[in-house]
């Protein structure tokens, strides 16, 4: 039962999935993403943020574009 959290805890640390995989000991990858590794609120909150800077910034996209054409 302890694996669940410890994946989903390297997942939101930012771990990679290849490293995870091997952490875990699971000879595939598949078993490591769709079994283990669950969405934590943590983790869909920095994915929620990281799209609002995203798209704050493509906002600015048109102004510096002008400014480049100057």
């Amino acid at each position: 039962m302890l694996r669940h959290p410890y994946a989903t805890m390297l997942f939101d640390a930012g771990v990679d999935v290849k490293s995870a995989q091997k952490f875990l000991g699971h000879s595939d990858i598949e078993v490591t993403l769709e079994v283990y590794t669950h969405l934590s609120k943590f983790k869909e909150d920095k994915a929620i943020r990281a799209l609002d800077e995203h798209l704050k910034e493509r906002k600015k996209e048109p102004e510096i574009r002008l400014l480049r054409a100057l």
